[in-house]
């Protein structure tokens, strides 16, 4: 394949790393170093590969050709390049459809956090909660402050993330709660401690 790519028989070569098992990466190398871009959608069109048609949604982009790489994206089912490529757009409600049509918990993150940079950490935490990633909600409710989203996601949430809350709880003066969630993240003796602390 490689001599026949040196030769500029590409189709033979093409064909060749079929063979070799290789053409998912090598044939698109060599049509891009061709400047084949219209017979490299051809190709990839034809090997019916989400890989291969993702790889071409994220090429496609990289050469500003956003309108493609959409349609790509969702040929491939990539959830998570579309996802970022609507959010890109400032497009959260189609975005929004992809992530529950979806199920893919990578793109809910991703949206999740671009909704916190809107300043919609309400919609973020809803996401996450669909999504059953509590422990990044807490951190958003945190950050937020907001206490009742905060402890209803703590409750639900690793125990790393429980003692994290516990933590804020007790620096708000919030014993009862701090407590509660010590005693479910599984730490009894730091609960009991701050129970007496507490009074």
């Amino acid at each position: 394949a490689k001599h026949l790519e040196g030769l500029g028989q590409d189709e033979a070569a093409a064909h060749h790393y079929e063979l070799a098992g290789t053409h998912k990466k090598d044939v698109p190398r060599l049509l891009v170093q061709r400047r084949r871009f219209g017979d490299l959608q051809a190709y990839v069109s034809r090997q019916r590969d989400r890989e291969l048609t993702r790889w071409l949604g994220q090429y496609a982009l990289s050469q500003g050709n956003t309108e493609l790489a959409d349609k790509l994206f969702r040929e491939a089912r990539a959830a998570l390049d579309l996802t970022r490529l609507l959010c890109v757009r400032g497009d959260f409600k189609a975005a929004y459809q992809i992530v529950m049509g979806s199920g893919d918990v990578a793109a809910a993150v991703h949206l999740a956090r671009q909704l916190e940079l809107q300043d919609r950490p309400k919609d973020a935490i809803n996401l996450l909660e669909k999504a059953s990633r509590f422990g990044e909600a807490v951190r958003i409710a945190k950050a937020a402050g907001m206490e009742t989203e905060l402890m209803t996601m703590a409750l639900r949430a690793p125990p790393v993330a429980q003692r994290e809350a516990a933590r804020h709880f007790q620096d708000h003066g919030q014993v009862n709660k701090a407590v509660q969630l010590l005693r479910r993240a599984g730490d009894l003796g730091a609960a009991m401690a701050l129970c007496f602390e507490g009074n």
